[in-house]
């Protein structure tokens, strides 16, 4: 201290500077020196005069604490803390047992910006990032596996649930399953649907229903559908009707061809004309013949099945109507087809009250009650 304090050479002042620092200040305390010193060290000291130690290293393990215990009390302090300890153990030994843990890595990236980390936890904290990468993205792939495999396995089971529902469902729940409840499992229930059709085992209604499914999305059912629509039993017509409504303009020719077919039979033929009702029913094809076929054919038909024939062939009511009121007053038809043309008429035209009262007036006894 005499050496740097540049007063060799002037002891009193030397003196003078040691009562300011040690008596005033409190800077330096006189010290001993066997206790500051081991082994020859403290030998080779001159113990003829006095030693001081800094008044402030008694204060460095306090003070530690002190900061130690004020670190601990919040959640950053507590970060740095263990960032310390880990980047200690790191120092010693590169391996994952001195990495971070997943919480502490988060509370370490959170709380300690990389700006105040020293070069050593820099590199740990990089080696944790890998680490960490590498253990997310395969836990990632891990829960995409699980996920994936959950909705394949969900979707097998529902799309065979629905197949199944299709193939056996009455034609009025058809396209209820078709529109809402097939689409989302189309990728699983296509191909059932398609076993289905080509079963020679299958029934002809499973396999239309699996057809009608399949058709909004496979225009080569068209075919197979517009033969079915010939044959089909008329509450089946609805149904493939609408679902061939897409097509209409590619059927329209082929539906021409056998209204107008007189070696058909009479039941396609009149089919094709009500398909025709519900697709071009303000064609110019439509002619006096194609009427009168129709409407000769709705009044032959079965009594069970005329209300639903009768309400295809609505949109051709202002052409068949003048028919059916004539074949009403036709003396020369049987009762049967009189009444059955009287509720026709009933029928197409509840509001014409004009025509209502004119066609009363020639009604006959047996046709009041319609």
């Amino acid at each position: 201290l005499l050496a740097a304090s540049g007063y060799t050479n002037r002891p009193e002042d030397f003196d003078d500077l040691l009562q300011l620092l040690d008596a005033e200040l409190r800077l330096i305390t006189p010290a001993d020196p066997q206790k500051l010193l081991r082994g020859e060290a403290a030998e080779q000291q001159d113990s003829g005069g006095p030693f001081y130690q800094l008044t402030h290293d008694y204060l460095v393990p306090s003070l530690r604490e002190w900061i130690y215990r004020k670190q601990l009390e919040h959640w950053r302090g507590r970060a740095e803390r263990r960032l310390e300890e880990r980047s200690a153990q790191w120092r010693e030994q590169h391996d994952r047992r001195s990495l971070p843990s997943p919480l502490e890595y988060l509370t370490i990236m959170l709380a300690v910006p990389g700006t105040r980390r020293t070069s050593t936890q820099q590199s740990m904290m990089r080696a944790a990032t890998k680490h960490y990468v590498r253990l997310a993205l395969l836990l990632l792939a891990i829960l995409t596996s699980a996920t994936w495999a959950t909705w394949e396995v969900h979707g097998r089971l529902q799309a065979a649930r629905i197949a199944q529902a299709v193939s056996s469902a009455s034609p009025s729940e058809l396209p209820n399953l078709i529109a809402t409840e097939l689409p989302p499992y189309r990728r699983w229930a296509d191909p059932m649907l398609r076993d289905v059709i080509a079963d020679q085992k299958a029934t002809e209604t499973s396999r239309l229903h699996a057809s009608l499914g399949l058709v909004p999305i496979d225009e080569t059912q068209v075919e197979y559908l517009s033969t079915r629509l010939m044959d089909c039993s008329w509450d089946e017509f609805p149904v493939i009707q609408d679902a061939l409504g897409a097509h209409r303009q590619q059927l329209a020719p082929m539906l021409w061809e056998t209204l107008r077919d007189t070696q058909r039979p009479n039941a396609a033929r009149f089919r094709a004309g009500v398909a025709l009702a519900g697709f071009a029913p303000e064609a110019s094809e439509w002619s006096d013949q194609d009427e009168a076929f129709l409407v000769r054919e709705l009044l032959e038909s079965n009594p069970d099945y005329q209300r639903t024939v009768r309400s295809l062939l609505r949109p051709l009511a202002p052409r068949l109507l003048p028919r059916f009121t004539q074949w009403a007053g036709d003396d020369q038809a049987n009762d049967s087809l009189r009444e059955a043309a009287a509720i026709e008429v009933t029928e197409f035209a509840p509001s014409d009250s004009r025509l209502i009262s004119q066609w009363t007036a020639q009604a006959k006894t047996g046709q009041f009650r319609v």
